[in-house]
């Protein structure tokens, strides 16, 4: 298996934004590179071990992602103690979450596996998010591959970079073209027909099941597109900060700019290398969206 080294996150400018109240991006990269060595691949490796439940249809949670978000609560906030968390597994009812999304000063957003679903059942495409959201905008954001290595991260107006290296998404192309995501088992009854009619239109796309593993392909330029109907920000807000910084396009199907505070459904996110290609594939998979 191809194995990666750790990020040096020494580009051609500091990668730090050099005040106090933010973190430093590398160390806050070795609490994820740690937690994904110490506690999620000794549970992955040991699955018979693994105590497996479900929260909802289609939603599993395992006591890994239950240890993983522990761990990464009590570093974090040793690197901002005065920092609100929001953790997949601990949050509250979606209205308290957003509330302290939108107005705290600084929130530590954690998705402890992302992917659980995958970890479960022993497919190895899952991975750790984590962003640091401020005053409701999402500033830093770090995406974690613990089976490859891949560690990318993002400063909002700073890049985003993996393996020391600038990330770019891939160059518009025509729609027939395309190929990505659509994770159509999401979608609502009066998306789904349309979404299914347009398949044969794109190039193949994927259902991979892990926004960790979507969204590297995406800002590493190895996939064009993806749709999310699903919109819970643990999933998507350091993962659409580090989209945005590798030069991608994205916005809900409505027009209308990403959040972390936003709703967590009904107005799914489109995500493409550039505003034209958004526009084509929106054309194509939602003709009725004015």
């Amino acid at each position: 298996m191809l194995r990666r080294a750790a990020v040096p996150y020494r580009g051609p400018f500091s990668l730090n934004v050099g005040q106090a109240m933010n973190p430093n991006l590398a160390d806050v990269a070795a609490i994820l590179e740690a937690c994904g060595r110490d506690v999620v691949l000794p549970a992955f490796r040991n699955l018979a071990g693994v105590e497996i439940g479900l929260k909802g249809p289609n939603d599993f949670v395992t006591d890994a992602d239950i240890a993983s978000e522990r761990y990464l609560t009590e570093r974090l906030l040793k690197v901002l103690p005065g920092a609100a968390v929001v953790g997949e597994e601990t949050a509250t009812e979606e209205p308290v979450w957003r509330d302290i999304l939108g107005t705290a000063d600084q929130v530590w957003l954690i998705d402890p596996i992302d992917g659980t679903a995958n970890f479960a059942a022993g497919i190895r495409l899952f991975g750790i998010l984590v962003a640091l959201v401020q005053k409701g905008v999402t500033t830093h954001a770090w995406v974690y591959d613990p089976i490859s290595e891949e560690m990318a991260v993002a400063e909002c107006g700073g890049g985003a970079w993996l393996a020391g290296s600038r990330l770019t998404v891939a160059a518009s192309k025509p729609v027939a073209q395309m190929q990505g995501c659509l994770n159509l088992r999401f979608a609502n009854e009066a998306h789904a027909p349309g979404l299914f009619a347009a398949i044969g239109q794109i190039a193949p796309t994927l259902e991979l099941r892990c926004a960790v593993q979507i969204y590297l392909n995406l800002a590493a330029g190895r996939s064009d597109f993806a749709l999310f109907h699903k919109m819970y920000p643990w999933d998507h807000a350091a993962s659409v900060l580090l989209h945005a910084e590798a030069g991608g396009y994205a916005r809900h199907i409505d027009g209308t700019a990403y959040t972390p505070a936003g709703p967590a459904w009904g107005n799914p996110i489109l995500l493409a290398p550039a505003q034209e290609a958004w526009m084509s594939l929106r054309s194509l998979l939602f003709p009725k969206t004015p």
